[in-house]
């Protein structure tokens, strides 16, 4: 006996929620409607999908390839402000296709109550979609299509305008680099002429220095004359190690050796206190003179020596 009463229970319960699930999705509606049904390819259609759900339920805005073999422009989704239940979904949509027949029914996407996935889908709506391609209708005429051009270019013309930008880039390298060595140059030139002037101050001795100061000002010209001319930063080095860098450069010449003969020189003179006479002086001033002369004038004179 207890048995029955459990089976119809149970058969009741079954019942009661088949009866609420049909309910509560006959609660469901969707229409469609399309604002031309006889339209030329490429024609925009706009379509309304109107939603009505019970409480508490959400539709999720479709993606754009939604409506199969047709072209989405625009979806938008609105929901009534007086009643949360109704949707409203606007397509602008066209097909390219002159064999359509049809809107193909769309699959939307919806949350029921207790936020479970859910899938309803629309009925199709027969449509007519003319063949302006029929007699000879020129193909620019076709509405919102707009002909694409490939331009096929032969690979000997492909490989000239390479070659020729390439080219073109490169003059453009070599001309930048020149402009900068040029400028670069320019500046070094500048500062080895106030070399060349501090020089002849001191040859008159302008300043009235004794000997030593002479030689002191002397040592400056010549390690400032380095590094501007080997690229040798000169600033933090000893003497010693001036002349031992010097030594490095792959360049034979009496330049090397009378600079290096000068910085030793002038070391001696400011360490051991070295006397030397006004013809030593006269002597070292005007080679050193000379040397910076001539390196602004042609720089191929430093390779040759004094």
């Amino acid at each position: 006996m207890s048995y029955i009463k459990n089976k119809i229970i149970l058969l009741t319960v079954s019942i009661a929620l088949f009866v609420f699930s049909v309910k509560a999705y006959s609660e469901i509606s969707v229409s469609v409607t399309v604002d031309k049904e006889d339209f030329a390819i490429g024609d925009n259609v706009n379509i309304e999908f109107n939603f009505e759900f019970p409480p508490n339920y959400e539709l999720i805005k479709p993606e754009y390839d939604c409506i199969e073999n047709w072209y989405v422009k625009n979806i938008t989704l609105n929901r009534d402000k007086k009643n949360n239940n109704i949707y409203k979904i606007s397509v602008m949509a066209t097909t390219f296709n002159p064999m359509q027949k049809e809107l193909p029914s769309v699959k939307f996407f919806y949350l029921d109550g207790q936020r479970k996935e859910q899938i309803l889908n629309s009925v199709p709506v027969p449509v007519r979609v003319k063949d302006i391609l029929k007699n000879d209708v020129d193909e620019k005429n076709i509405k919102d299509i707009k002909p694409v051009k490939i331009l096929q270019i032969p690979p000997l013309y492909y490989y000239v305008v390479l070659l020729f930008g390439i080219y073109l880039l490169l003059v453009i390298i070599f001309y930048f680099r020149k402009k900068h060595i040029d400028t670069s140059s320019d500046s070094k030139d500048k500062i080895k002429n106030k070399m060349i002037f501090k020089l002849e101050s001191i040859m008159l001795n302008d300043d009235n220095l004794d000997l030593n100061a002479r030689y002191e000002a002397l040592l400056d010209i010549a390690k400032n004359f380095i590094k501007v001319e080997y690229n040798i930063n000169t600033n933090k080095l000893t003497s010693d190690l001036v002349v031992a860098e010097i030594a490095k450069i792959e360049l034979s010449s009496g330049i090397i050796k009378f600079l290096s003969a000068l910085l030793i020189k002038c070391s001696a003179i400011k360490t051991s206190g070295l006397t030397l006479t006004e013809e030593n002086i006269s002597v070292d001033l005007s080679n050193l003179n000379t040397i910076i002369k001539n390196s602004v004038k042609n720089k191929k004179i430093l390779s040759h020596g004094i």
